[in-house]
Order: structure tokens, then C-alpha cells, then sequence
């Protein structure tokens, strides 16, 4: 394992890991809420607008 410049321990992964963590939550938020979203509108059953 590399360690950072300058003397400084290697405590933080790199800007780029950085970003492909980010990407990666960013992703794992979509897909969480596009589930959930999914679920609320299965277990609502899709109730027909009632009729006067």
C-alpha cells in the first residue's frame, strides 16, 4: 500500500476511490427509492379514483 506525499499516513482513501464510492451510494439511494417508491404503490393497490 502507497503512502500519501509529504510523510503523511494513507489514513483516507484517494479522491478517485472517493468518487466511485459516491457514485456508488448515489446509486444504492436511487435504486432505494425507486424500490420503496414501487413497494408504497403495491401495497397501496392502486385504488380506482371512486366514482360520484
Amino acid at each position: 500500500m502507497k503512502t500519501a506525499g509529504k510523510g503523511a499516513p494513507m489514513r483516507w482513501p484517494r479522491p478517485r476511490d472517493y468518487d466511485d464510492l459516491m457514485v456508488l451510494a448515489s446509486l444504492a439511494m436511487a435504486l432505494s427509492a425507486i424500490i420503496a417508491t414501487i413497494v408504497v404503490i403495491w401495497l397501496a393497490g392502486l385504488p380506482e379514483p371512486p366514482r360520484p
